[in-house]
C-alpha cells in the first residue's frame, strides 16, 4: 500500500512540474509574440525618408517639395521640409521625413537656397527612399533614370553644377513618373 501511495505522489509531483513548465512555456511564447508585435510596430512607422549621399562645398539649404493629395496641384512653400547642409569636402548624409502616410505623386528635391545663389558642384553618390522595411536605392550611375534636373543644373561626372541662368537661381532635381511609379508599386 505504501508503494501504491508513493507512486501516485511520484506521479503527481512530475504531473504538477509538467503543468507549471507547460504555463512558464505558454507565458514566454506570449511575451515573445507581444514583443514580435512591439517590434514591428516600432519598424512600421509609415514615414517615407528620402536619404542623400551628397558632397557640398558651401553651408547651404536643400529642401524637399512634395505634392501627396492631388496630382494636379503644384508644389508650395507649406509642403516642404528643409534640411540645412554644413560645407564638406566629404560626402555626407542628409536626410528628408516626410509626414506620416504621405506618399507624393510628386517631389522634387532643391539643391541650394536661391538667396544663396552657389554656382558650385554638388555631388550626389545616392539617394534612398525608404518606407518601413521597403527600400528604393539609386546610386549616380542610375540617377538620370529617376530625376530630371532643371535648367540651373548642368549634369558633370557624379553631380551637378548649380549655376544662374538669366539672373535667376533655382535648381532642383524632379523626380520622374518611373520613380513615382516604382513608390506606388514597392511602396
Amino acid at each position: 500500500m505504501k508503494k501504491l501511495i508513493l507512486v501516485i505522489l511520484v506521479m503527481l509531483a512530475v504531473s504538477c512540474k509538467n503543468d507549471k513548465n507547460q504555463n512558464i512555456n505558454e507565458e514566454q511564447k506570449t511575451k515573445q509574440t507581444e514583443n514580435s508585435n512591439k517590434e514591428v510596430v516600432l519598424k512600421e512607422d509609415n514615414i517615407l525618408t528620402v536619404t542623400m549621399s551628397v558632397k557640398v562645398l558651401e553651408d547651404d539649404k536643400f529642401e524637399l517639395y512634395y505634392v501627396d493629395d492631388s496630382i494636379d496641384r503644384s508644389f508650395n512653400s507649406e509642403d516642404r521640409i528643409a534640411v540645412y547642409v554644413q560645407a564638406n569636402n566629404n560626402f555626407q548624409t542628409i536626410e528628408f521625413k516626410l509626414p506620416e502616410y504621405s506618399l507624393p505623386y510628386k517631389f522634387r528635391i532643391d539643391l541650394g537656397d536661391n538667396s544663396n545663389k552657389h554656382e558650385s558642384n554638388v555631388e550626389i553618390k545616392s539617394v534612398t527612399l525608404q518606407l518601413n522595411q521597403f527600400t528604393i536605392d539609386i546610386d549616380d550611375a542610375t540617377m538620370d533614370s529617376f530625376f530630371q534636373p532643371n535648367k540651373y543644373l548642368q549634369k558633370i561626372n557624379g553631380g551637378y553644377t548649380r549655376k544662374i541662368v538669366d539672373n535667376k537661381y533655382d535648381p532642383f532635381l524632379l523626380a520622374k513618373p518611373v520613380l513615382i511609379k516604382k513608390i506606388e508599386l514597392e511602396f
